[in-house]
């Protein structure tokens, strides 16, 4: 799981760990530095003493006064840090400060004191001035340093509680207003305005989140409009398509753009003017062959009826025309086949009333007469099963 610590509380905590980082630097290296460096300069006072109290015994016992063994021991005495001041010849002790001290090398190993030798060479005494002063007064202004030390890392901690906490406010206020009204443009509200109070790099964000919302919102806008636009015409064009489909072929939308919702209603309106010269084309040739049926129908009703002078009219170049002329051939055909049959019965008729006339022609003639007029019967028969044989194929055809 991600770890939830805000922003604010990161800033804090990296100021209040900086500075106890930095409080306990000072807490522990101020005083232990101050220590070396008092122990340093205390060894040194120690060493210029030591050797002060070398000098004085060496020039009193090098001129035979005895007398500057107590005034230098005395002297010694006076510095307040001195703990001892033996002068050792051959082993033994030959003063001390304070009286019968028994100095040992056990002593070396304390830390509450530092111990100087100096060599001490004279006729008298051949031997070694050991000072050792007491380190009570470095560790005196050690504590005081170090209580000087913990004062300051409190001040420190305090200054940097103070300093996270006008961090906070001056990076991550801003931050966070711009964190809700990021949150709220992301939620739709582009009315969302951060006020930009400073001109640094968060200055700086702030005024370019309003640009983008201001962007964003004209954007936002543009698409409201186009999408207002795309849905207004393709409405138009879809109650135009109802329209259509339902046989309404005046349907014409207006064209006012020369976007692809233009060409679109652009390439409608040129179907729809299509469609409609196709329907007046197909039901001008349904008309056309309305009527001629119609014609050829009343023909063949006449010709039935045994009208033979009929004769179909061609008005066109057409399959109707060529069905027209073939139909008049035959009606022709036809009416020449009858006048032929015709003009056969009318010589039988005439041959008959020769015949007639003669009243001795013999039975056989006119039995053969007889036959004959049978025989052209059954031509007429077939003239006439032929005529509405004809007929039929010519209603079929048209």
């Amino acid at each position: 799981m991600v770890p939830t610590l805000t922003l604010s509380r990161k800033i804090q905590s990296f100021v209040v760990a900086l500075i106890f980082l930095i409080a306990s630097c000072i807490f522990f290296y101020v005083p232990t530095r101050q220590r070396i460096l008092l122990t340093e300069e205390f060894k040194q006072k120690v060493e210029a003493l030591a050797e002060t109290v070398q000098l004085g015994m060496s020039i009193g016992l090098s001129s035979g006064d005895m007398t500057a063994i107590p005034k230098v021991l005395d002297f010694a005495k006076s510095n307040a840090s001195t703990r001892f001041v033996v002068i050792v010849s051959e082993g033994t002790t030959f003063a001390s400060v304070p009286e019968k001290f028994q100095y040992s090398p056990e002593l070396e190993k304390s830390d509450t004191l530092i111990i100087v030798k100096k060599p001490l060479k004279t006729d008298a005494i051949n031997g070694d001035i050991i000072v050792g002063c007491s380190t009570a007064s470095i560790e005196a202004k050690t504590n005081e340093a170090r209580s000087q030390a913990i004062m300051l890392a409190l001040g420190l901690m305090f200054l940097g509680i103070v300093a996270a906490w006008l961090l906070t406010r001056t990076i991550v206020t801003p931050i966070r207003r711009l964190s809700i009204a990021a949150e709220k443009v992301g939620q739709g509200d582009l009315t969302q305005i951060v006020e930009v109070r400073t001109n640094d790099e968060i200055g700086k964000l702030a005024h370019a989140f309003n640009q983008m919302v201001g962007r964003l919102s004209e954007l936002v806008a543009s698409v409201n409009e186009q999408r207002e636009y795309l849905a207004s015409n393709i409405q138009k064009l879809s109650i135009a398509a109802e329209k259509v489909g339902q046989g309404d072929l005046t349907q014409i939308v207006e064209v006012c753009t020369d976007d692809e919702i233009g060409k679109l209603a652009h390439a409608f309106n040129q179907m729809v003017c299509r469609l409609r010269e196709l329907v007046a084309s197909v039901n001008e040739q349904h008309e056309y062959l309305s009527g001629s049926i119609q014609t050829m129908l009343l023909s063949v009703d006449s010709l039935s009826n045994g009208d033979l002078t009929q004769k179909v009219p061609i008005g066109q170049n057409d399959d109707i025309g060529h069905l027209f002329s073939a139909y008049n051939d035959a009606v022709s055909q036809i009416r020449h086949m009858v006048e032929q049959v015709i003009a056969s019965v009318s010589a039988t008729v005439s041959a008959s009333e020769q015949i007639t006339t003669i009243s001795n022609a013999t039975t056989y003639d006119i039995q053969e007469q007889s036959l004959q007029i049978k025989t052209v019967s059954v031509a007429m028969e077939e003239m006439a099963s032929t005529v509405q044989h004809s007929s039929q194929q010519a209603v079929l055809a048209a």
